[in-house]
């Protein structure tokens, strides 16, 4: 038990000399807590890290359909354009007389 209360002081001196927090002799249980914390903290920071992938390929199909929206959009613009010159030009022959059925 003494060399269990020697290392206790040392970490306790070695904590207070450098300014950091120091985990010193904790029960067995307390030590599979605190295992058992980490492995939580992980897994939480793990499914974040799947959260932020899927919130960015969430985020890159928006924007991609968004485009896909606009040129579609631009395409049909284009298209509907094209109809009417081609209906006018068939107007202005049919009023000058040159369609023939």
């Amino acid at each position: 038990m003494k060399y269990y209360h020697h290392i206790y002081i040392i970490l306790v001196i070695t904590a207070a000399l450098y300014n950091t927090k120091t985990i010193a002799m904790y029960s067995v249980e307390r030590q599979q807590k605190l295992l058992q914390a980490k492995q939580e903290l992980l897994q939480a920071k793990q499914k974040n890290e799947k959260l932020e992938k899927l919130n960015k390929t969430i985020k890159l199909l928006t924007q991609l359909t968004k485009q896909k929206h606009e040129q579609e959009q631009q395409l049909l613009k284009q298209s509907k354009q094209q109809i009417d010159n081609l209906f006018n030009a068939l107007m202005q022959k049919a009023f000058k007389g040159e369609l023939k059925c």
